[in-house]
């Protein structure tokens, strides 16, 4: 066995289907997934947010996961080595991420620790 971080798939039976996150999910800490279908594919992708900066100082900043869009295949499994969408290069300790239902459009907001909202359509 391996110590990886994974995400747990709903099999519509009663049960969960383990399945480990990419390497890019695994170098910093993750404080939010938001799911959904956001290639419009019709498949689920996550778009998890991350990082803490409240270390001693000899440790140094966990700052290695910007917010990361990982692509979901439609069996569990999930890829992060696509073209990287330039507006998710948000700096800072993302908290929370929530979608948004604005009329027929959706929206994300991502609330960053002792810092502003940030609001992206898609």
């Amino acid at each position: 066995k391996t110590l990886e971080s994974m995400v747990l798939i709903n099999d519509q039976h009663g049960g969960f289907i383990p399945s480990a996150l990419p390497m890019p999910l695994q170098w910093a800490p993750i404080f939010s997934f938001c799911v959904d279908d956001f290639d419009h594919d019709g498949k689920m992708d996550l778009l998890a947010g991350g990082n803490f900066y409240g270390v001693l100082p000899y440790e140094g900043r966990y700052d290695a996961l910007p917010p990361t869009f990982a692509k979901g295949d439609g069996k569990g499994r999930f890829d992060c080595r696509i073209p990287y969408p330039p507006e998710l290069l948000i700096p800072g300790e993302i908290r929370d991420i929530k979608l948004l239902h604005i009329g027929k459009q959706k929206a994300l907001a991502l609330a960053r620790n002792n810092d502003s909202l940030v609001f992206l359509r898609y």
